[in-house]
């Protein structure tokens, strides 16, 4: 994977979208015969250790039913809560931590990717966009992300500037500009996101540096066969693409989905 300035290869994204009354067209692609929604993993602590689980799996704690337009806290019986249900505790004992919005846990990301990849002619050739603005990304005047590490030194306590995560030269480069949200570009393999290690291999990724374990806002191969949108304020991701391609989704090991009409309502 490498950083691009060819953010032109983003402009049918661009002529799919506008600024409707109906957010969704600011952030997914029309013109695809379907779309799936698909659920980002919540977790809940388990034998002293925080585990994913399934919206479904939550549903069942809660005594709710799961349904293909269900939101998470309707599914916790967290309607009233600001927090939009985030930490609950099922009628079980079990504390539920809600599912990340804006990003796609690295496990799913690359089950669903591993479900695409036969409904493209160019698994070999496609893009991945960023958005601008996750913390640690992008570096300020002096290179650093703008956050700062804290330690102990011989005089009882230090901090230094943490780096961010590109360069000065990426940072300044074009961006793939989209309604309401601008993202660096990176030209890329689709299989790089097959396996479960694909983060630890991405060039925005730095371990332990604020939010530098989230995923692509965008994915598309270069025949545009398909998309993959994960919006930064959804705790789902939306794919477009052919009908088979979405019953492929839906039906892959490892991912939570739903066949969706983003465009309703």
């Amino acid at each position: 994977m490498e950083w691009t300035d060819d953010v032109a290869a983003g402009a049918w994204l661009a002529s799919r979208l506008s600024d409707s009354t109906n957010p969704m067209r600011w952030v997914v692609p029309s013109g695809f015969a379907l779309y799936a929604k698909v659920l980002h993993p919540a977790s809940h602590w388990m034998q002293d250790a925080e585990q994913p689980v399934t919206w479904a799996e939550a549903a069942e704690a809660f005594g709710t039913s799961l349904e293909a337009d269900s939101t998470w806290p309707s599914l916790v019986h967290a309607e009233a809560d600001p927090h939009g249900g985030q930490h609950v505790v099922a009628p079980d004992g079990r504390e539920f931590h809600g599912p990340p919005e804006g990003r796609l846990d690295a496990e799913p990301l690359a089950a669903l990717v591993r479900a695409l990849l036969p409904f493209t002619t160019t698994p070999d050739a496609g893009y991945a966009a960023v958005w601008e603005g996750w913390g640690g990304l992008l570096p300020q005047a002096d290179g650093s992300s703008g956050a700062a590490e804290f330690g102990w030194d011989e005089h009882g306590s230090f901090s230094r500037p943490v780096p961010a995560a590109l360069s000065m030269r990426e940072t300044n480069g074009p961006r793939l500009r989209l309604p309401h949200r601008d993202h660096v570009l990176f030209r890329c393999g689709l299989a790089e996101f097959a396996d479960a290690d694909w983060l630890s291999r991405m060039p925005w990724y730095r371990a332990g540096v604020l939010s530098g374990d989230y995923s692509p806002s965008l994915i598309w191969p270069n025949d545009q066969a398909w998309v993959i949108v994960t919006e930064i304020d959804f705790d789902y991701t939306v794919v477009g693409g052919t009908f088979e391609a979405i019953r492929a989704v839906c039906a892959a090991s490892g991912v939570e989905a739903f066949p969706f009409l983003p465009f309703v309502g």
